[in-house]
């Protein structure tokens, strides 16, 4: 097992309760995630930055400023969902394959969620 993450609803927002193998424990909230977003990790002393989060195009930052992963999406994949991963700090693949499972998670949720409202306003017609 390399982490476990669990969520818990906070209001209207969900919290992502992360906890690695060797302890390290970190939090995300999905209330941050929107476009073009900058996302701290302070317990990991990282930033993530958007360009487009909803597409799965971010990458992640060390307090030092220095690039330790990008992820896109393959757009010409969308029914296959296929993603490209690069860690550059291969030091940290742990945590960083983890926050990318937790993001496509929060992105596959909040589609559903979409989805959802768009087939109810379609039923009430």
């Amino acid at each position: 097992m390399v982490s476990t993450f669990k969520d818990k609803l906070m209001a209207i927002h969900k919290r992502y309760y992360v906890t690695m193998a060797d302890g390290v424990e970190f939090e995300l909230a999905d209330r941050l995630f929107h476009i073009n977003d900058i996302v701290d990790i302070p317990e990991l002393g990282w930033v993530m930055r958007s360009k487009n989060f909803l597409a799965f195009d971010f990458v992640i930052y060390d307090k030092a400023g220095n690039v330790l992963a990008t992820a896109s999406r393959d757009l010409l994949s969308m029914l296959h969902e296929y993603y490209y991963l690069d860690i550059v700090d291969e030091g940290h693949v742990d945590e960083l394959v983890t926050l990318f499972v937790i993001m496509r998670h929060i992105i596959q949720e909040q589609d559903a969620s979409e989805a959802a409202i768009v087939g109810s306003m379609g039923s009430s017609s």
